[in-house]
């Protein structure tokens, strides 16, 4: 399960704010919309490594890996719409 949570560069949550996850073979790539709460989860993911990338010229990026059975929450900061 992936949990994540986007905020504003104020620290904010960022209602429907996007992002992009990406696995590092290729295999997944998705486009995400967040909830009015700035959360999105997603479950079923493959283990190994992910990048996840807010939408927007100034928005952060992250790498993490998950394993097998991992619950892992991300917080990243995006551009404000």
């Amino acid at each position: 399960i992936l949990s994540v949570t986007l905020n504003d560069h104020a620290g904010q949550a960022a209602p429907f704010g996007s992002a992009r996850l990406q696995k590092k073979d290729g295999q997944i790539d998705i486009l995400f919309v967040a909830d009015e709460q700035g959360n999105f989860c997603l479950r079923g993911l493959p283990a190994g490594p992910f990048t996840l990338e807010g939408e927007g010229a100034e928005s952060d990026r992250t790498e993490f890996s998950l394993r097998s059975g991992d619950t892992k929450r991300v917080e990243l900061s995006i551009m404000s719409h």
